[in-house]
């Protein structure tokens, strides 16, 4: 398990970089899909399996830790990380043209919006630990803004 904690933020820029280069292709005018299919399946296992990874944060003894801090530091790593593993699927559901794509777009993208609204909610009200998230909302804020444009685009081809 350590060896599979290690190796997950190199999986991750690995998975990345072959769906970048699948864009660059696709844009290119050559055949990148195969490039994009791996990349997105691959970024959607290593968002799921980043979702159990445990918090690096230690709190100190003398601090007394409640709720707000297991929100932030164990349910909403762990809920933006399935989240995001779900909207990623059904951005490769839409390029595929798999049915199923929309209600994975919507489920995945309410629930990282959700997550987002209380994390800026706990950072109002000074909660403890809440920059350590900050990684993983940017993450999931760039799968939401492409979730709102398939979405976008899907209204524009039914009009």
């Amino acid at each position: 398990m350590k060896y599979l904690l290690k190796i997950l933020p190199y999986a991750e820029k690995f998975f990345l970089a072959l769906l970048l280069v699948g864009a660059v292709l696709k844009i290119l005018g050559m055949e990148g899909m195969i490039f994009i299919t791996f990349g997105l399946l691959g970024l959607a296992s290593v968002f799921f399996l980043t979702a159990y990874t445990p918090s690096d944060v230690v709190i100190a003894e003398d601090e007394k830790a409640g709720f707000k801090e297991l929100l932030v530091l164990g349910i909403i790593p762990k809920v933006l990380g399935m989240s995001m593993s779900i909207a990623t699927v059904g951005i490769l559901f839409y390029l595929m043209g798999l049915e199923g794509y929309a209600l994975m777009l919507t489920v995945g993208t309410i629930t990282i919006i959700a997550s987002m609204l209380i994390v800026l909610i706990l950072r109002v009200t000074d909660t403890a630990y809440t920059d350590t998230l900050f990684p993983k909302i940017l993450k999931a804020l760039i799968i939401v803004i492409v979730a709102i444009g398939i979405a976008v685009s899907y209204t524009h081809l039914r009009a």
